[in-house]
């Protein structure tokens, strides 16, 4: 009887503590954000930039527009390395859908004359060199709509961090040039939308 009551005890204790949890850990996938570069260094993809800050004390909004171009610099197997404007930042190869890429529900975007039925993924960066300014320890939020159609399958791309202004750059594909790959094939592009499921989408 004791030995029973122990092992129920036990039992309520690891679960309590989150050692059942332990045996099914989230699975790790890959990243649709460096499946869409193509897997070719000097690979650069432009896009409109607009600023926007607001604040109580900006009236109106104060808004900033520019171009900007992202350059491909190195690959390995793990993550890419993406330089703009002098500044460095890394697009991991696999992710954890539950914490670092969520999906959100598909939106068309419109660019020139053509609209593109877009994925689109949030997650969350602390990077200067990907915001484009000094987070100040802050979190920015970041959305991303992408679509195979483009180079990078990046067709917009959002963030919002919050500090004692509100700051909101909003960018939009341009264009890109991938340079004459190498002797080796380099990684097909993979379509982003089945990799992540939509909340709801019913799952063999």
């Amino acid at each position: 009887m004791k030995s029973t009551l122990l092992a129920g005890t036990l039992w309520v204790m690891t679960v309590l503590t989150g050692g059942v949890r332990a045996q099914n850990p989230v699975p790790i996938i890959d990243n649709p954000l460096y499946l869409g570069w193509p897997q070719v260094v000097g690979t650069k993809a432009q896009f409109d930039r607009v600023l926007r800050v607001s604040g109580p004390l900006l009236v109106p909004d104060e808004v900033t527009k520019s171009v900007v171009t992202y350059e491909l610099v190195k690959i390995t197997p793990e993550e890419l390395t993406i330089e703009i404007d002098g500044g460095r930042f890394v697009i991991p190869a696999r992710t954890n859908p539950k914490y670092d890429l969520k999906l959100g529900d598909p939106e068309d975007v419109r660019v020139g004359d053509h609209t593109y039925t877009c994925q689109v993924y949030h997650y969350k960066t602390t990077s200067a060199a990907e915001i484009g300014r000094d987070p100040q320890g802050q979190t920015a939020d970041v959305v991303v709509w992408l679509n195979i159609a483009a180079p990078t399958t990046v067709v917009r791309r959002r963030w919002v961090l919050k500090l004692d202004s509100t700051y909101t750059w909003d960018e939009t594909w341009k264009g890109a040039s991938v340079p004459t790959p190498p002797v080796t094939t380099p990684i097909p592009k993979v379509d982003p939308a089945p990799l992540l499921t939509p909340p709801g989408t019913p799952t063999e």
